[in-house]
């Protein structure tokens, strides 16, 4: 048994096995280290894939918002119905405004005709005549309304 391991540590190939176990060792712990870095970077890697997933779907979500005309064509549907209620409201000031002109028109011949002593048969006479006339103006004014 002596001999076998005078041989085995005086053999000639001694040294350069004992270099390989060592080199052997040395690659790898190098090898760990890379499989730890590459599993680091891996992670990293998904980490920003995932950040840009998402960056993408907000992209995409913000174009789609830009490009749908909806909310346009609201606010202008919107505007048409102002302006056409602003035209009925300027044609109902209109004819109140018609209106009052002849209530106060009416109160001052009452006033004048009272200081002049005219009947009331007299004056109802005039009110037909009166009524008739505003009827057909009222007619006029709805006529331009529509």
């Amino acid at each position: 048994m002596t001999d076998i391991l005078y041989l085995l540590t005086n053999h000639p190939y001694t040294p350069t096995i004992q270099q390989a176990k060592e080199q052997l060792e040395q690659l790898e712990e190098e090898h760990s280290e890379l499989t730890e870095n590459t599993k680091l970077l891996a992670d990293d890697l998904e980490c920003i894939s995932d950040e840009l997933d998402q960056m993408k779907k907000k992209m995409e979500s913000k174009s789609s918002s830009v490009t749908d005309a909806t909310p346009l064509v609201e606010i202008r549907a919107a505007i048409q119905r102002l302006k056409k209620e602003n035209k009925e409201m300027d044609i109902r000031i209109g004819v109140l405004d018609y209106e009052l002109i002849q209530a106060r028109m009416a109160e001052a011949n009452q006033e004048y005709s009272t200081s002049r002593g005219i009947s009331d048969d007299d004056e109802e006479e005039s009110d037909d005549d009166n009524e008739e006339e505003d009827e057909e103006e009222d007619d006029a004014l709805a006529c331009m309304a529509e």
